[in-house]
């Protein structure tokens, strides 16, 4: 009876301290911790009596008592305390067989003859419980369980760790309940219990991993709204100011080129009629002069552009310096460049790509999106990229309102050099450097075309970070491509 008591004494306390820890339960009196002994008390004399009566039942009912006992206690859903109780009990009992288990072999070790089995079987009894509740202890000091269970609130986690716990709890039933069990069966048991055990420690690693991936889902999408409402308030505050300087840059695009045309037409009546020099001379003069104003203020123009341009900061020095040469560059040729950063890119560079190689796609993918606008004749002279988290996976993409890539170029990419743009500054080289960096980080490269001739954007070079390394066209020229294409390296979708 005493050695029935100390087991599910302690099973019964090591349950309700396991169930504390799953759900990070902070507020213990001293109040509640003498109910949790008085109650854990009466349920192992209640469980250890009933033996006789419900031999079946018992553990079931320890355990649906417990589960209304702690939900009164911390004031939690039925259903969540109840589902909480029977995987303490499973990690309890599991933990309560380990220390069995390790006593047994210290036994088998240090210990070569016993003399009064009846003698020993009580301090065993004592020493496995206590070796027991160390164990819980322990377990809650490692890192990634010391915060408990935080996805125990929703339910709908929670069945297969429910469903793993019913399976311990069956396996124990049959060993303690069926006197005529055979040794072979008692052992299939154990191991059914220790992968059992195995299953609800990988169910909760993967359930912490999946609650930290919405976690960092939400942080960014607030993110993106405070961003977005941050600069919707600048963008209303620059508004006016800024339709009233366009209104008069406006004027200025069309007075001065309409004062050097009236000039050079001036200047050309004198030369062809019997006017003075000096008149010939000063007109000539003047017509230098504006076209000298009109280049500076040209450059200024580009100038005040740069200087006023800001593009989000991706905290990293060296890229956001890359970032800036370039938007340099696109603002001399015209052409509007605006960037969208998302996610840690210090994670980025730490763990997925090294910056050195993001430092190099991001200027060779830029510097190849100025090229094929300046190519191209849409009016629509822009270039978004994206660098960073999307749809749960880190990403560079750059879009871009230039022609489309030719069919063999597509076809071409990746196995040699290959630009139809030389004369414009294009070398191909900047394509087999891509396909080296998916090589050595598992990227895909994903290039899309658009048919909507009025869309800001026709084409996008995506390098996703996903680990499987494929080259995929998404097309609406996608029959041309595949009747044309002889390697099987390429997925070609159609748009």
């Amino acid at each position: 009876m005493i050695i029935s008591l100390i087991k599910y004494f302690v099973l019964c306390i090591s349950d309700i301290y396991i169930f504390t820890k799953i759900l990070n339960y902070k507020k213990i009196t001293v109040i509640k911790v003498i109910s949790f002994i008085a109650f854990s008390s009466i349920i192992s004399y209640l469980v250890s009596i009933s033996k006789v009566y419900l031999p079946n039942l018992r553990i079931i009912i320890m355990i649906l008592l417990s589960g209304i006992f702690m939900s009164l206690i911390c004031k939690k859903k039925i259903d969540i305390a109840i589902t909480t109780m029977f995987i303490s009990y499973g990690i309890s009992y599991t933990l309560f067989m380990l220390a069995i288990a390790l006593l047994t072999i210290a036994e088998e070790i240090f210990i070569k003859e016993m003399q009064n089995i009846q003698v020993k079987e009580l301090p065993f009894m004592i020493a496995s419980s206590i070796l027991q509740f160390i164990l819980c202890i322990l377990f809650f000091r490692i890192k990634r369980f010391k915060y408990g269970f935080s996805f125990m609130n929703n339910i709908k986690a929670n069945v297969i760790g429910f469903v793993i716990s019913i399976t311990i709890i069956i396996c124990i039933f049959l060993i303690e309940s069926i006197d005529y069990i055979t040794s072979g069966i008692g052992i299939l048991l154990i191991v059914i219990i220790l992968f059992c055990a195995f299953g609800i420690i990988y169910w909760w690693l993967n359930n912490i991993t999946n609650q930290y991936i919405d976690s960092l889902k939400v942080q960014e999408s607030e993110v993106l709204k405070n961003t977005i409402l941050e600069r919707d308030q600048k963008i209303e505050e620059l508004t006016h100011t800024n339709e009233f300087l366009s209104s008069v840059v406006h004027k200025d695009n069309h007075l001065i080129p309409a004062m050097q045309m009236s000039v050079q037409n001036l200047l050309q009546s004198l030369l062809k009629s019997d006017a003075d020099t000096s008149y010939v001379q000063e007109t000539q003069d003047l017509l230098e002069q504006l076209n000298r104003l009109s280049a500076e203020r040209d450059d200024s123009m580009v100038k005040e552009q740069i200087a006023n341009k800001v593009l989000p900061t991706t905290k990293v020095a060296l890229i956001d310096g890359v970032f800036c040469h370039m938007l340099t560059k696109a603002i001399k040729e015209k052409i509007e460049l605006d960037l969208a950063v998302t996610g840690s890119i210090r994670y980025m560079i730490d763990n997925i790509i090294s910056q050195t190689s993001l430092e190099t796609l991001i200027a060779d993918h830029i510097k190849d999106a100025i090229i094929a606008i300046k190519a191209g004749t849409n009016t629509h002279r822009r270039i978004f990229v994206h660098l960073g988290i999307f749809d749960g996976c880190y990403e560079f993409s750059v879009k871009d309102s230039g022609i489309p890539f030719e069919v063999d170029t597509l076809l071409q990419l990746g196995e040699k050099r290959v630009t139809t743009h030389s004369d414009t500054g294009g070398s191909g080289i900047g394509f087999m450097t891509t396909f080296k960096t998916m090589k050595e980080t598992g990227a895909s490269l994903i290039i899309a075309e658009s048919t909507q001739i009025s869309y800001p954007y026709t084409k996008t070079v995506k390098l996703r970070f996903d680990q499987k390394n494929e080259y995929i066209i998404q097309s609406f020229r996608y029959k041309e491509i595949k009747s044309k294409c002889k390697r099987s390296d390429i997925i070609i979708q159609k748009v």
